[in-house]
């Protein structure tokens, strides 16, 4: 029972799917950060969600099918160091692409977080000899994040930044467990 439980919430809370989370909070709670309030919300979210969340899932699944990766588990140091730098390289050429053709100023600031998070897993992954939680960094920088957005004076609801802590150590607890 508790396994499953486990298996559940890490897959819920996976790290790819951070991202997507941040921008639907962002999205609705405070669209006022992503310089469209009201306007084409959903258009906006799904298109970050493809953006951060989907090439990404696509390019481990390539990686799957090509033999490069053994399982999405990535139980090992060695099977993480692949997957998480193509992750991270990804996230970077998206920012160049949005700094250099669609400029909007706090999109690219959101984004140069993810990806900077995305780079210190990465960087952790190849530098410690030690599995480092990836799924506990990316919970911890959504809930830095929507903490320090909510302080600004942005949001009226304190509900996405508690909901984001109590994800961050439910993800902390399935990690130790």
């Amino acid at each position: 029972m508790i396994h499953n439980t486990a298996s559940l919430i890490s897959r819920v809370l996976h790290p790819l799917l951070m991202p997507a989370y941040l921008f639907i909070s962002l999205g609705y709670f405070y669209p006022s950060t992503l310089n469209n309030p009201g306007k084409n919300t959903f258009v906006l979210v799904s298109f970050m969600f493809t953006i951060t969340t989907a090439l990404p899932l696509i390019n481990l699944m390539l990686l799957r099918s090509m033999g490069i990766l053994e399982k999405f588990s990535q139980n090992k140091q060695l099977e993480r160091i692949i997957p998480i730098t193509a992750v991270t390289i990804i996230y970077f050429v998206v920012i160049w692409l949005f700094y250099f053709h669609f400029y909007v100023p706090y999109l690219i600031k959101f984004l140069i977080i993810i990806a900077a998070n995305a780079l210190a897993g990465s960087l952790l992954s190849v530098w410690k000899n030690k599995n480092i939680s990836i799924p506990a960094l990316a919970a911890g920088a959504n809930a830095t994040l929507l903490v320090m957005i909510h302080n600004t004076g942005v949001g009226v609801s304190m509900a996405p930044p508690v909901v984001a802590i109590l994800c961050c150590g439910l993800v902390m607890s399935v990690q130790l467990y």
